[in-house]
């Protein structure tokens, strides 16, 4: 279900506009603008364009976000993506987390792509064993399960 807002335009001229969608039983939108809980307990606390999609997902703002699993988490940021349960991303921009409780934690361009593994922050960096991390810097993979990178510039 879509709220629909009658806003005065330029110059007086009404325009239409769509604001929020609650859609999952018990999920609340708090404000923002063109955010959808879909999933039932779902949240969207604020921001433009964020979407949580699955039973318990919550985005707390941001513009783009989209939780797509079940329990999943966003902090804020802009489009990051999230597609499987219990994996978070606190910020940042364009970090997807596909590892069952990955987490990233912010940076950009960022994978979190094994089962329990994390991303700290830095640019294009990767977590691709079970368990890995990378702490942060540019472009650095961590590729064996439990494996560590430190990174560097």
């Amino acid at each position: 279900r879509w709220t629909i807002l009658l806003c005065l335009g330029l110059f007086g001229i009404p325009s239409v506009r769509a604001v929020n969608s609650v859609t999952g039983n018990q999920a609340v939108v708090a404000g923002g603008d063109l955010n959808t809980a879909a999933g039932d307990y779902s949240s969207v606390l604020g921001g433009y364009l964020n979407t949580a999609q699955w039973l318990y997902d919550s985005i707390q703002g941001g513009y783009g976000n989209t939780a797509n699993a079940y329990a999943g988490a966003i902090g804020g940021g802009r489009y990051n993506y999230m597609d499987i349960a219990y994996a978070t991303i606190g910020g940042g921009r364009i970090n997807t987390a596909t590892g069952f409780a990955s987490v990233i934690a912010g940076g950009q361009y960022n994978f979190a792509e094994d089962s329990h593994s994390s991303v700290c922050g830095g640019t294009g960096n990767t977590a691709r064993g079970m368990y890995s991390t990378v702490v942060g810097g540019n472009l650095n993979t961590a590729q064996g399960s439990g494996s560590v990178v430190m990174g560097q510039l």
